[in-house]
Protein backbone atom coordinates (compact mmCIF):
# COMPACT_ATOMS: atom_id res chain seq x y z
CA UNK A 1 0.00 0.00 0.00
CA UNK A 2 0.98 3.74 -0.13
CA UNK A 3 1.61 4.15 3.04
CA UNK A 4 3.77 1.20 3.38
CA UNK A 5 5.79 1.94 0.37
CA UNK A 6 6.40 5.19 1.65
CA UNK A 7 7.42 4.08 4.65
CA UNK A 8 10.03 2.28 3.20
CA UNK A 9 11.46 4.63 0.79
CA UNK A 10 11.75 6.79 4.56
CA UNK A 11 13.83 4.21 5.96
CA UNK A 12 16.22 4.01 3.28
CA UNK A 13 16.36 7.79 3.34
CA UNK A 14 17.24 7.41 6.81
CA UNK A 15 20.18 4.94 6.42
CA UNK A 16 21.69 6.84 3.58
CA UNK A 17 20.27 10.45 3.15
CA UNK A 18 21.98 11.09 -0.22
CA UNK A 19 20.75 8.52 -1.63
CA UNK A 20 18.68 9.88 -4.33
CA UNK A 21 16.83 7.28 -6.12
CA UNK A 22 14.68 7.27 -2.60
CA UNK A 23 13.50 10.95 -2.87
CA UNK A 24 12.97 10.10 -6.99
CA UNK A 25 10.66 7.25 -6.04
CA UNK A 26 8.82 8.16 -2.69
CA UNK A 27 7.82 11.45 -5.19
CA UNK A 28 6.51 8.44 -7.75
CA UNK A 29 4.58 7.07 -5.13
CA UNK A 30 2.94 9.68 -4.05
CA UNK A 31 1.93 10.90 -7.91
CA UNK A 32 0.77 7.50 -8.51
CA UNK A 33 -0.90 6.76 -5.11
CA UNK A 34 -3.25 9.59 -5.71
CA UNK A 35 -1.25 11.76 -3.50
CA UNK A 36 -0.35 15.85 -4.14
CA UNK A 37 0.99 15.87 -7.99
CA UNK A 38 2.37 19.42 -7.48
CA UNK A 39 4.39 18.03 -4.72
CA UNK A 40 5.93 15.13 -6.54
CA UNK A 41 6.57 17.46 -9.15
CA UNK A 42 8.86 19.84 -7.31
CA UNK A 43 10.27 16.62 -5.69
CA UNK A 44 11.48 15.23 -8.51
CA UNK A 45 13.02 18.49 -10.72
CA UNK A 46 15.01 18.90 -7.08
CA UNK A 47 16.91 16.31 -8.06
CA UNK A 48 19.70 17.52 -9.46
CA UNK A 49 20.31 17.16 -13.41
CA UNK A 50 24.43 15.66 -13.18
CA UNK A 51 22.49 12.82 -11.04
CA UNK A 52 22.06 9.80 -13.21
CA UNK A 53 18.25 9.79 -11.86
CA UNK A 54 16.44 12.69 -13.95
CA UNK A 55 15.39 10.75 -16.84
CA UNK A 56 14.01 8.40 -14.42
CA UNK A 57 12.34 11.07 -12.54
CA UNK A 58 10.87 12.49 -15.63
CA UNK A 59 9.42 9.40 -16.57
CA UNK A 60 7.98 9.12 -13.01
CA UNK A 61 6.09 12.47 -13.97
CA UNK A 62 5.03 12.01 -17.35
CA UNK A 63 2.82 8.72 -16.03
CA UNK A 64 2.16 10.42 -12.71
CA UNK A 65 0.48 12.77 -15.14
CA UNK A 66 -1.20 10.71 -17.41
CA UNK A 67 -2.97 9.56 -14.28
CA UNK A 68 -3.58 12.30 -11.86
CA UNK A 69 -7.08 13.84 -11.34
CA UNK A 70 -6.76 17.43 -12.23
CA UNK A 71 -9.97 19.34 -10.55
CA UNK A 72 -12.27 16.31 -10.87
CA UNK A 73 -11.04 15.19 -14.49
CA UNK A 74 -8.19 14.40 -15.82
CA UNK A 75 -4.97 15.96 -16.35
CA UNK A 76 -4.78 17.11 -20.10
CA UNK A 77 -2.28 14.51 -21.49
CA UNK A 78 -0.13 16.89 -23.45
CA UNK A 79 1.22 18.74 -20.24
CA UNK A 80 2.84 15.17 -20.05
CA UNK A 81 4.75 15.42 -23.66
CA UNK A 82 7.72 17.50 -21.86
CA UNK A 83 8.18 15.09 -19.53
CA UNK A 84 8.34 11.75 -21.30
CA UNK A 85 10.72 13.55 -24.20
CA UNK A 86 13.02 14.50 -21.19
CA UNK A 87 13.18 10.71 -20.15
CA UNK A 88 13.98 9.48 -23.48
CA UNK A 89 17.81 11.18 -22.54
CA UNK A 90 17.61 8.02 -20.10
CA UNK A 91 18.94 4.35 -19.73
CA UNK A 92 17.51 1.91 -22.76
CA UNK A 93 14.91 0.91 -20.46
CA UNK A 94 13.83 4.36 -19.53
CA UNK A 95 14.13 5.55 -23.15
CA UNK A 96 11.95 3.02 -24.43
CA UNK A 97 9.25 3.63 -22.19
CA UNK A 98 9.21 7.44 -22.63
CA UNK A 99 8.72 6.88 -26.80
CA UNK A 100 6.42 4.32 -26.13
CA UNK A 101 4.69 6.89 -24.34
CA UNK A 102 4.88 9.49 -26.62
CA UNK A 103 3.79 7.40 -29.59
CA UNK A 104 0.66 6.79 -27.67
CA UNK A 105 0.34 10.62 -27.18
CA UNK A 106 0.72 11.23 -31.33
CA UNK A 107 -2.25 8.84 -31.42
CA UNK A 108 0.25 6.12 -32.87
CA UNK A 109 -1.29 3.40 -30.53
CA UNK A 110 -0.29 0.25 -32.86
CA UNK A 111 3.60 1.88 -32.41
CA UNK A 112 3.16 2.02 -28.79
CA UNK A 113 2.16 -1.17 -28.16
CA UNK A 114 4.64 -2.90 -30.47
CA UNK A 115 7.26 -1.06 -28.65
CA UNK A 116 5.75 -2.80 -24.96
CA UNK A 117 5.07 -6.03 -26.07
CA UNK A 118 6.69 -8.66 -24.20
CA UNK A 119 8.35 -6.10 -22.16
CA UNK A 120 7.83 -7.38 -18.33
CA UNK A 121 7.45 -5.02 -15.56
CA UNK A 122 4.72 -3.09 -13.75
CA UNK A 123 5.91 0.54 -15.43
CA UNK A 124 5.37 -1.30 -19.44
CA UNK A 125 2.36 -2.84 -18.23
CA UNK A 126 1.10 0.44 -16.81
CA UNK A 127 1.39 1.49 -20.39
CA UNK A 128 -0.17 -0.81 -22.00
CA UNK A 129 -3.42 -0.49 -19.57
CA UNK A 130 -3.60 2.62 -20.45
CA UNK A 131 -3.18 2.04 -24.50
CA UNK A 132 -6.35 -0.73 -23.83
CA UNK A 133 -8.35 2.16 -22.18
CA UNK A 134 -7.35 4.82 -24.66
CA UNK A 135 -8.13 2.01 -27.92
CA UNK A 136 -11.65 2.12 -29.92
CA UNK A 137 -13.40 -0.31 -29.47
CA UNK A 138 -12.17 -0.90 -26.03
CA UNK A 139 -10.01 -3.44 -25.23
CA UNK A 140 -10.42 -3.78 -21.75
CA UNK A 141 -11.80 -7.35 -21.79
CA UNK A 142 -8.61 -9.35 -23.10
CA UNK A 143 -7.08 -11.14 -20.62
CA UNK A 144 -3.65 -9.82 -21.15
CA UNK A 145 -5.01 -6.32 -20.22
CA UNK A 146 -6.29 -7.71 -16.70
CA UNK A 147 -3.07 -9.24 -16.20
CA UNK A 148 -1.03 -5.85 -17.00
CA UNK A 149 -3.48 -4.56 -14.22
CA UNK A 150 -2.60 -7.14 -11.86
CA UNK A 151 0.57 -6.99 -12.34
CA UNK A 152 0.96 -2.81 -11.53
CA UNK A 153 -1.72 -3.84 -8.70
CA UNK A 154 1.17 -6.50 -7.51
CA UNK A 155 4.48 -4.91 -8.49
CA UNK A 156 3.55 -0.77 -8.60
CA UNK A 157 2.53 1.92 -6.57
CA UNK A 158 -1.29 1.59 -5.89
CA UNK A 159 -3.73 3.97 -7.97
CA UNK A 160 -7.49 3.78 -7.95
CA UNK A 161 -7.44 4.24 -11.53
CA UNK A 162 -5.84 0.36 -12.38
CA UNK A 163 -8.16 -0.70 -9.52
CA UNK A 164 -11.07 1.07 -11.31
CA UNK A 165 -10.38 -0.44 -15.01
CA UNK A 166 -9.31 -3.37 -13.69
CA UNK A 167 -11.95 -4.35 -12.56
CA UNK A 168 -13.82 -3.18 -15.86
CA UNK A 169 -11.88 -5.14 -17.60
CA UNK A 170 -13.49 -8.19 -15.62
CA UNK A 171 -17.04 -7.24 -15.95
CA UNK A 172 -16.11 -6.86 -20.46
Amino acid sequence: DLAGALQGFDAVRAEDPGFLPSRVYRAAARALGGGDLAAARAAWLAVPPEAPEPPDARLWLGLGILLADDEGGPAPFRLAIPEFDAARRGGPETARLAEAALAFLRGAGAEAESMLEGVPGWVPALLRGILACNRTPLALGDARVIADFTTVLDEGPPALWVWNNRGLAREM
